[in-house]
């Protein structure tokens, strides 16, 4: 589930939509009556252009052909090849392809810092308009009750 599947999740949630786990979509959301009415929507439109380009990436992963790095394929042939245990030097072997490992996720880490960094201004004013949103909810239903 992606971070945008998690915040339509949340703002049926928070607008009581009572769409089912299962269909709560980007269009579906969009277009609802209540969220329209709000600042949610140009929200949740601004993120999604955002993050298309991510999304679009995880897609073709997921359906047409495996993630390609050419460091990752590298170190994917390091730890596939047994025969590196069997040779005299694989303690030295084994620590450089450790080594590689550790600077490669170090790297893929600093990456995914920066992308989420540039993602939080725009969370926190979803998450900012979702509170007035749930505010008004419950007065609402205060008063019905």
């Amino acid at each position: 589930m992606s971070l945008l599947d998690r915040l339509l999740q949340l703002i049926n949630g928070v607008f009581h939509l009572c769409i089912s786990e299962e269909e709560v979509t980007y269009k579906a959301i969009i277009k609802n009556l209540k969220v329209k009415q709000t600042r949610s929507r140009s929200l949740i439109k601004s993120f999604r252009k955002k993050t298309s380009k991510y999304r679009d990436r995880r897609d073709h992963i997921i359906h047409i052909e495996p993630y390609k790095d050419e460091n990752l394929w590298k170190l994917r042939s390091w730890y596939l090849n047994n025969e590196i245990k069997k040779q005299r030097n694989s303690k030295i072997l084994l620590q450089y392809r450790s080594q590689k490992l550790r600077e490669y996720t170090i790297s893929k880490k600093e990456e995914f810092i920066e992308n989420i960094k540039g993602l939080r201004p725009q969370i926190i004013d979803i998450f900012d308009e979702l509170l007035i949103q749930f505010k008004e909810q419950k007065e609402r239903l205060a008063k019905i009750c």
